[in-house]
């Protein structure tokens, strides 16, 4: 990927796959300056979680996990590679497959199957969302998604990003076992998502009414709070995780609906710090305490960082209170992070020396990776000072931690008053947090199911039981049809 972009620096496109076709659109791949960066980092995901799954390789299951890591990975740069919303659609297919095709492998237990079931589900959904999004592109004889398009394309769009991103319905552990969530689950949840980043991308900004843009954002606002709160006060980095990928999501959007590639392009590079923070060993050495000041550092919004074309985006050139909103979800994000990742967490067996060596070698990878990115990058962030706008950064989220901090010290009356928040907030999270699992319309679904299932039996018990109608019509049309024929005596 890094020879590709050295050589090709401005890109290049193939198309043709199907000559001949009389369709709107046809097969075609292409990277650009902007999607190269997602390829880029999900090529690097793969290779950190080669590295980590290299300890299981005693495992039964070793060649299920790396197949369809290898599998997913390579549909998933396919998705990002894409160049139209037809390609995107086929890519997604494949991605859909592949991931059905491991689960069923790897997972066992009927719940675990209904999870993948769920989920794979929202995600079809959001197919076929698209499938009708090139269907009333085609009908309106719009060759290409662009901004002169109806609003409603716009909307159907957010609504096929949102699907498609994983984050609906909630994320649920596949999975308890963490060489699963850690490695190849890393896979499962990064790649829909940078996959989507690379589809609003290519198919380009919209149409939205002014209405539609604010009720929109502050859906958006409040999601990405709840999340980066969900994501502060998480237990560890793996149940951390699903709010971690749900904000940085929302975020996003956030920067679709304001025209921003710049978000898109710096929520991406976030993302990647959080899945290094999953491949921190639990074991702290003096040399991995030094990635979490590195992995801080490209999230503050620093001039000549990785995520240093955020504040073009987020802050738009005025202050408003769903700028400040983001400001707040950043810094929540920061400090969690940092919690999250000098947390010490229990080994879950002895690691070799050279097990050891496999992690951090991915997870310098993982971290190195933005900073790698950047560097093709620097003429365009060069451009970009928003000095202060790091500085409000480093200010609140030194106010979450020490406030943190200070609630976590052994003082009675704060722990209190600390455990009755945590209480009240932990409350709310989980009723929104099983809302969005959307659980309870599978409980529906089963419940129509019983009573249908009732129904029909009874229906069945009345017309065709032991003296049922059916055999009293029965009767009756025999003794009519003797009486008919003179047949009676």
């Amino acid at each position: 990927m890094i020879l590709i972009r050295i050589v090709i620096p401005s890109g290049w496109q193939v198309a043709g796959w199907l000559p001949g076709m009389s369709t709107l659109e046809s097969v075609a791949f292409q990277f650009t300056k902007e999607t190269w960066m997602f390829g880029f980092l999900l090529i690097s995901l793969l290779v950190a979680v080669i590295f980590y799954e290299a300890r299981f390789l005693g495992s039964s299951n070793y060649v299920n996990i790396l197949t369809g890591t290898l599998t997913i990975s390579a549909f998933g740069l396919l998705s990002i590679l894409s160049a139209n919303g037809f390609t995107f659609l086929l890519t997604w297919v494949l991605i859909d497959i592949a991931e059905f095709a491991t689960l069923i492998l790897l997972l066992k237990g009927e719940s675990k199957h209904q999870i993948a079931i769920t989920s794979l589900f929202a995600r079809t959904f959001g197919i076929f969302l698209l499938i009708l999004l090139l269907v009333l592109q085609s009908k309106s004889n719009q060759y290409s998604l662009e901004n002169q398009n109806p609003s409603y394309i716009g909307i159907i769009m957010i609504l096929v990003a949102i699907l498609r991103m994983g984050i609906i319905p909630s994320h649920i552990p596949y999975s308890e076992d963490p060489k699963i969530r850690i490695g190849i689950g890393s896979i499962l949840r990064f790649t829909p998502i940078l996959s989507v980043f690379s589809f609003l991308l290519v198919l380009g900004s919209q149409n939205f009414s002014q209405s539609q843009n604010n009720w929109l954002t502050a859906i958006f606002i409040i999601g990405a709070v709840l999340g980066a709160v969900s994501w502060y006060l998480a237990k560890n980095k793996l149940d951390g995780r699903p709010y971690w990928i749900f904000t940085l999501g929302c975020l996003a959007l956030i920067g679709y609906l304001r025209s921003s590639v710049e978000v898109i392009s710096g929520t991406s590079a976030i993302m990647m710090a959080g899945a290094a923070v999953l491949f921190i060993p639990a074991s702290r050495t003096r040399g991995i305490n030094l990635f979490i000041p590195l992995l801080v550092a490209g999230l503050l919004c620093i001039p000549y960082t990785p995520t240093a074309i955020l504040p073009v985006g987020f802050w738009s050139g005025q202050l408003t209170i769903a700028n400040l909103f983001i400001i707040v979800c950043l810094s929540l994000l920061i400090v969690g992070l940092i919690f999250h990742a000098t947390r010490k967490e229990e080994e879950l067996d002895h690691q070799e020396s050279w097990v050891w060596l496999f992690q951090v070698l991915g997870l310098t990878i993982l971290a190195v990776s933005p900073w790698i990115s950047e560097v093709f990058f620097l003429e365009n962030i060069s451009s970009f000072n928003y000095l202060w706008y790091a500085i409000v950064l480093v200010v609140v989220s030194g106010l979450l931690f020490a406030g943190r901090f200070y609630l976590n010290r052994e003082n009675n009356r704060n722990l209190n008053i600390y455990m009755q928040i945590k209480r009240g907030m932990d409350s709310v999270l989980l009723f929104i947090d099983r809302f969005f699992r959307f659980e309870w319309i599978t409980q529906i679904i089963k419940g129509l199911g019983k009573f249908i299932e009732v129904s029909m039996n009874l229906i069945v018990r009345v017309l065709e039981g032991d003296g049922g109608i059916l055999w009293s019509f029965l009767f009756l049309v025999l003794l009519a049809s003797l009486l008919i024929t003179g047949q009676g005596r």
